[in-house]
Formats: C-alpha cells, sequence, structure tokens
C-alpha cells in the first residue's frame, strides 16, 4: 500500500541506488574509462527492470530473487573498477604492472569466489527450506530437508570455508 513502511523503504533504496549509480557513471565518464561505467549502467538498468518486476508481478520466485542479488553484487564490482580507473580509492597511487601476476590471480580468484558466497547466500536465504535444511555448525549435525535445498546449503557452505582458506593463504 502507498505510503507504508515497506513502500517507503523500497523506494528510498530505488532512489539512493539510482542516484549514487548515476553520479558515480557521470564522474567516470567525465574521467578515462567510459567502458565499465557504461557497464555499470546497463546493470543497473537491467537490475532495475528485474527488480520492478518481481515486485510489480509479485514473483515470489527465489531463483530470480537470488539473480537480482547477483546483479546487484556484479554492479557493485563494477562500480569499484569504474572508480578505481577513474583513480579514486587510492588508484591514483597504483600503475598497472605494479602487482604480480600471482597477486592478479589470488584477487581474482577471491573476488570469484566471494561472489559465488554470496549469489548461494542468496539462493540458502530464498529457496524455502534451504535456511533450516542443515543444522549444525560447521558441519551438518541433522538434515532436515534434503534434496535442492539442502544441496544450496551444502554448496554455500563448501565455498564459504574455501573463501576463508584462500583468504587466510593469501594473508599468511
Amino acid at each position: 500500500t502507498l505510503g507504508s513502511t515497506a513502500t517507503t523503504i523500497e523506494f528510498s533504496h530505488r532512489l539512493l541506488a539510482a542516484t549514487l549509480v548515476m553520479t558515480l557513471v557521470v564522474l567516470a565518464i567525465k574521467s578515462r574509462d567510459r567502458g565499465p561505467a557504461l557497464l555499470a549502467l546497463g546493470t543497473t538498468v537491467v537490475a532495475a527492470l528485474l527488480g520492478a518486476a518481481i515486485v510489480a508481478l509479485s514473483l515470489a520466485n527465489p531463483y530470480l530473487i537470488a539473480v537480482h542479488y547477483a546483479l546487484a553484487m556484479f554492479l557493485l564490482a563494477t562500480l569499484v573498477v569504474v572508480n578505481v580507473r577513474a583513480g579514486n580509492l587510492g588508484a591514483s597511487a597504483v600503475h598497472p604492472g605494479d602487482a604480480s601476476g600471482r597477486t592478479m590471480r589470488s584477487t581474482r580468484a577471491g573476488a570469484g569466489l566471494a561472489f559465488l558466497v554470496v549469489v548461494f547466500g542468496a539462493l540458502v536465504a530464498n529457496v524455502p527450506g534451504a535456511a533450516t535444511s542443515c543444522q549444525g555448525f560447521p558441519l551438518c549435525r541433522s538434515v532436515v530437508l534434503g534434496g535442492i535445498p539442502f544441496l544450496l546449503h551444502v554448496i554455500h557452505r563448501t565455498l564459504a570455508f574455501l573463501l576463508f582458506g584462500h583468504l587466510f593463504a593469501v594473508a599468511y
């Protein structure tokens, strides 16, 4: 309903996100590299349309919600790239080739694993029964529900442990 707290929160989210993205894209386009900025703009449009469709059509599909969340995370990563290439976030002091190949590979692997952990986390949070299918930590001491919900939960946990191990090894 119009004027409800949920509607106010949803509208504020959209307005803030659109303002932030447009500001960052304009700043990036004015500086150096337009490619990632335009990718961020396109991702914003796709994510906004998907989000609007999910809300307007009352699509309670957990997989669409996870795709929407994945697009949001991809947009965040793209905006980081946009800002780094624009010289923000301390990037003006860094030059191409400053990092070793090993550092670049480790960074990409960590970012990829983190993205997968977040996407599977969104699935665990939204697929009915997935969040409660595996009871206990770090291993499942009891399985409440099997099948896809349990599999999603186990994959999420496994990826999270892999990410932790990767980050620990990189820091070590």
